[in-house]
C-alpha cells in the first residue's frame, strides 16, 4: 500500500507505506504498537517516517529513538533519519546536535536518538514517544526504563530472530493496550526487481533464514548461542551433585548459581540462580549466602533455598581476588575459577554438550540464556567464535561452576 501524506505547513507530499498508516490511526489508541517484519519490509523507514511528521506537526514534543548499543545509531536509524529530512527537504545541519545526538525542529519538537548501553542516561528520560529499534536485541530492564518514562506512545520493532522467551512475547505482546502488526517485503511497494530476487534466493538457500528475514515469521537467529533450552521446575528433585559458580559485581550483579548434571543417554544440565544482585560488598555477599541457607521458609521461600554448608565448594571469578579471600575468612570454601585465553568459548562449548534444562523460577537466568549471541565480524555477516559483551553474569557462574565437574576429588553437596 502506497499512502500520500501532504504536511500543510511545508506543502510538502510524501509517499508512505502501510506501517504509516498502521501508526496514524492506532497511536492514541494503544500505548504500544509492535512491528513485527522480515527484511525490507519497510517497518523502520516508515516508523522513522513517521515520527518526523509528528514531530513537525506537534509542538515541543519530545521523541525519543533507542537503539540497544549508541555506536550502532549512525550506521543505521540516523541514516534513514538524515535520508527523510533530505527528502522533504527540512534537514538543517545547524539544528543537529551532534554530541547530544539531538535534532531541534523550528516549532521546539526534538528528536534525540540514544543507546540503552548508557542506562543512567535511559533512565532519566522522559518521552512522549518512544521508538526501540531492533527490540531483539532490548533486555526486559531496557525496555521498562523507557516504558515508565513514556508519555503517550511507545513503538517497537524487529526482525523475529529471537526466542518465544523474550520479553516481547512475555510482557509487551500479550498487553491489552498492545497491537502487533506484521509484514514483510512483499509489503514494500518501493522495493526494485533485483532487490526482491535477492531476499527470495534464500527460499532455496537457508530455511530458517528465510523464515525470519523473507517471511517475517518466527526463527532462530545464528548469532544465538543457547538455541534450544527448556524451562522446568524439577531443579530441586534433581538427586545428584550440585556444583556451585559466583560471578563477582557492584554495579553490574553478583550472582549465584547451582549446577546439576544427569549422564543419561545425553547428558543433561540443570540450571538455578540462587543470588542476582547488585551494590554487594564480600560481608554483604557473606549475608546473602547465610540468609539462603539458614533462614525459616516463612522468611526465605524453600524453593530459594539452598542445600549448602561452609564446606561446599564455590567457584569463583578470579579477577576479584579480595572478595574471595574475604569471603574464606568468614569460613566459606571458595576458589578462583580457571580464566585464560579461550575459557569463555571453551566453557560456552562444555554447556552446550548437554540438553540444557534452567528453572522455572530463574528469570534473569531465562533472559540471559535467551539474549546471549556470538559476536558478529564487522562484515555484519561472519559468526565469530565470541560472544557478544553484555549480560552474561549468570552465564558466567555456571561456566564457573562446571570447571569442577569430572575431577578426581569432586566436592558433593544437597542428596547424592
Amino acid at each position: 500500500m502506497r499512502q500520500e501524506i501532504a504536511v500543510a505547513k511545508n506543502s510538502l507530499k510524501i509517499q508512505a507505506g502501510k506501517q504509516y498508516d498502521q501508526i496514524e490511526k492506532n497511536y492514541k489508541k494503544y500505548s504500544v504498537l509492535v512491528f513485527q517484519g522480515g527484511t525490507r519490509s519497510g517497518k523502520t523507514y516508515n516508523i522513522m517516517m513517521w515520527l518526523i511528521l509528528y514531530a513537525i506537526k506537534t509542538p515541543k514534543s519530545v521523541i525519543n529513538v533507542f537503539r540497544k548499543t549508541r555506536s550502532t545509531i549512525t550506521g543505521s536509524i540516523l541514516q534513514d533519519f538524515k535520508d527523510i529530512m533530505d527528502r522533504l527537504n527540512v534537514y538543517n545541519p545547524e539544528s543537529y546536535n551532534k554530541t547530544l545526538m539531538t535534532y531541534t525542529f523550528d516549532n521546539g519538537a526534538t528528536i534525540t536518538f540514544m543507546g540503552c548501553d548508557d542506562p543512567e542516561k535511559v533512565k532519566g528520560v522522559p518521552s512522549d514517544i518512544a521508538y526501540l529499534n531492533e527490540v531483539s536485541s532490548f533486555y526486559l530492564e531496557d525496555y521498562r526504563q523507557i516504558e515508565l518514562r513514556v508519555v503517550n506512545t511507545t513503538i517497537m520493532d524487529y526482525n523475529p530472530n529471537m526466542p518465544t522467551y523474550h520479553f516481547v512475547f512475555k510482557e509487551v505482546i500479550p498487553r491489552d493496550d498492545s497491537i502487533l502488526f506484521k509484514s514483510t517485503y512483499k509489503d514494500n511497494m518501493f522495493l526494485s526487481k533485483k532487490q526482491i530476487q535477492r531476499i527470495e534466493r534464500y527460499k532455496d538457500i537457508d530455511e530458517n533464514y528465510w523464515r525470519i528475514y523473507g517471511l517475517g515469521i518466527q526463527g532462530i537467529s545464528e548469532e544465538t548461542v543457547f538455541p534450544n533450552f527448556e524451562v522446568t521446575d524439577i531443579y530441586n528433585d534433581i538427586r545428584t551433585t550440585e556444583y556451585f559458580g559466583m560471578d563477582f559485581g557492584y554495579n553490574h550483579p553478583t550472582t549465584l548459581t547451582g549446577v546439576k548434571i544427569v549422564d543419561k543417554e545425553q547428558k543433561e544440565i540443570y540450571i538455578k540462580q540462587y543470588l542476582y544482585k547488585t551494590h554487594l560488598t564480600a560481608t554483604d555477599i557473606h549475608d546473602e549466602l547465610v540468609r539462603l541457607n539458614n533462614l525459616p521458609d516463612a522468611i526465605v521461600d524453600a524453593s530459594s533455598r539452598i542445600d549448602m554448608s561452609f564446606n561446599n565448594l564455590i567457584t569463583a571469578d578470579s579477577h576479584r581476588p579480595d572478595i574471595i579471600e574475604e569471603l574464606i575468612r568468614y569460613g566459606w570454601n571458595v576458589e578462583g575459577s580457571k580464566k585464560g585465553d579461550g575459557s569463555i568459548y571453551a566453557g560456552i562449548l562444555k554447556i552446550k554438550e548437554h540438553r540444557v534444562f534452567l528453572d522455572k523460577g530463574s528469570p534473569e537466568l531465562i533472559e540471559e540464556f535467551s539474549m546471549y549471541k556470538w559476536q558478529k565480524h564487522k562484515n555484519g555477516i561472519d559468526i565469530l567464535e565470541k560472544p557478544e559483551d553484555g549480560k552474561d553474569h549468570l552465564i558466567d557462574a555456571v561456566r564457573y561452576a562446571i570447571e569442577t565437574v569430572g575431577s578426581e576429588t569432586p566436592y558433593f553437596f544437597g542428596v547424592v
